[in-house]
């Protein structure tokens, strides 16, 4: 019996959670225990933001890889737009060059806003710092060197909603996904079942066959069953084929 969809989802997600929080602290050891500088900033890290936003980062970035999968199914084109979206992550939100840098041209700043993990990964920026206005100041000796403006008019709660409300989409696309697939499947299956059910009531009828004559009213009754599928499935395309060109006309006449 197959697996179902719903079922091999969760399991999928399950693991690239858990999978999401081991990389994290170990990655996070081992920066703790080679660079011993960074032990200083953990008495000022603002633990709840940073405990939610890798919580909500996790989730956001498995379920952003699902929708993914779902729009393209095309290995190589999932692969260059993951590609694509790491490469923009880590080096325009402040894991490869420097981000109040990045945040001084505009028209940079506000492309920004259309990359998902921005959010949440501005609230752990933030809560590094324990910056909860999503405004930092950094002095060197008493010098103000430079600032960064995360660029939410210092509303901490703005990051956290556009990401739950990018998570509630794609859990929607996501469930409207699995739930066709199902549908597909159950009639499939149904069909299946149909056939297996015909199949076996000629193995039995062919079992009881006591001369040619009964064979032949078998044959001819096949045939005509045979003949009647195909009928209908001809009927079931040629249905189809109107409603895509119906479709395409009335789109054409929207256009127009």
């Amino acid at each position: 019996m197959p697996i179902s969809k719903f079922i091999l989802f969760f399991a999928i997600f399950s693991f690239n959670f858990v999978n999401c929080v081991f990389v994290t602290f170990l990655v996070f050891g081992i920066g703790q225990t080679f660079f011993p500088e960074q032990r200083q900033y953990l008495s000022q890290i603002n633990w709840p933001m940073l405990i939610s936003g890798l919580f909500l980062i996790w989730l956001l970035s498995i379920l952003f890889s699902y929708v993914i999968f779902i729009a393209f199914q095309n290995q190589q084109v999932m692969l260059a737009v993951a590609t694509m979206l790491y490469f923009l992550i880590t080096y325009l939100l402040g894991l490869g060059f420097p981000y109040h840098l990045i945040v001084q041209y505009q028209w940079l700043k506000i492309l920004l806003y259309f990359i998902p993990h921005r959010y949440m990964i501005n609230v752990l920026q933030a809560a590094w710092v324990n910056a909860p206005s999503m405004k930092y100041d950094f002095y060197n000796n008493g010098t103000l060197t430079w600032s960064v403006d995360f660029g939410f008019g210092g509303h901490l709660w703005i990051p956290y909603l556009v990401t739950i409300i990018l998570i509630i989409v794609f859990v929607a696309i996501i469930f409207i996904y699995l739930m066709w697939v199902h549908r597909f499947r159950e009639k499939d299956n149904v069909g299946f079942r149909a056939f297996r059910a015909q199949s076996l009531k000629h193995i039995e009828d062919l079992k009881n066959i006591n001369d040619l004559k009964d064979l032949e009213a078998i044959r001819k009754s096949r045939e005509w069953e045979i003949r009647f599928y195909k009928i209908k499935l001809r009927a079931e395309n040629w249905k189809s084929k109107i409603n895509v060109d119906n479709k395409s006309k009335n789109s054409d006449n929207k256009t127009n």
